[in-house]
């Protein structure tokens, strides 16, 4: 968007965007900017969010129509990472160990075993990562810009 008139119509879309910060900032600057996230965000909302469960395919396909809009150049992700932060490789201190890890670099899909709420989270941000990989590369061929946000040291990578 080179020029004033072009910029005003330009659109931006924050996807798990989380209390919609960068929304906010972006709707600041000028910019159309849309917030995606899920209904079970524990964060108050700074901007109005469009709630979609990127775990399932029908909510995808909303979410692709949105960040594929012609108008739409920039789309930043803010995957959850809970599940893979190194941070639970660390102990709180020498008698607390916190959440233990979920992954390794060895099993980055999820460590054996996994029961219960730790198995469903695995899962659920296994298919949230998985398909923001499948977007990249169609945003990139659609000359859109992207960023993603993590830790560089996050086992996502």
């Amino acid at each position: 968007c080179e020029n004033k008139a072009k910029f005003a119509k330009c659109k931006t879309v924050e996807v798990f965007s989380g209390k919609g910060g960068l929304t906010c900032q972006l709707r600041i600057s000028g910019l159309d900017a849309t917030a995606v996230d899920w209904k079970g965000n524990r964060h108050k909302t700074v901007a109005e969010t469009i709630n979609l469960d990127l775990t399932k395919t029908t909510d995808q396909e909303r979410l692709r129509k949105i960040i594929f809009d012609k108008l739409v150049v920039y789309v930043h992700f803010g995957p959850p990472c809970g599940t893979y932060s190194r941070a639970r490789e660390k102990p709180l201190s020498a008698t607390h160990h916190g959440p233990p890890p979920l992954r390794t670099d060895e099993n980055p899909y999820g460590i054996s075993g996994l029961k219960g709420v730790d198995l469903a989270r695995v899962e659920s941000a296994n298919k949230l990562v998985h398909f923001m990989g499948e977007c990249v590369p169609a945003l990139v061929a659609e000359g859109k810009y992207f960023t993603i946000e993590n830790p560089w040291r996050s086992i996502m990578w």
